[in-house]
């Protein structure tokens, strides 16, 4: 695995990490580093997206590497594109992964009481 770095095109988003010996594609694995920091809330709606050439560059993976996993994120509705400004999390999370993250509560709250 290489080291985590940072992106340094948004300070505020996240440290990415890819394995290029996995076999899990290198397009799903930022998808789901982008993923998990919105869905965990480690990122707040609004927060931009590095630019995506910025982002190839510095994790030395091609433009349409970085395209294919925001494509993914927008189209799952974690992300939001803004014509000539860029890439945002959204405001509110997709209804189905609120639904997932209220059962996965409830249910952590139901074993915590005992």
């Amino acid at each position: 695995m290489l080291p985590r770095r940072s992106t340094g095109t948004a300070a505020t988003f996240l440290t990415i990490s890819l394995d290029r010996t996995a076999p899990t594609p290198l397009h799903r694995q930022l998808y789901q580093e982008f993923r998990e920091a919105i869905v965990s809330g480690r990122e707040a709606a609004g927060t931009p997206l590095p630019s995506s050439r910025a982002l190839a560059v510095e994790l030395g993976v091609s433009r349409n590497t970085v395209l294919n996993a925001f494509d993914q994120l927008l189209a799952e509705g974690y992300v939001i594109g803004r014509r000539g400004s860029g890439t945002f999390v959204t405001d509110g999370l997709p209804d189905n992964l609120l639904w997932i993250r209220s059962t996965q509560e409830k249910a952590a709250h139901r074993a915590a009481r005992g």
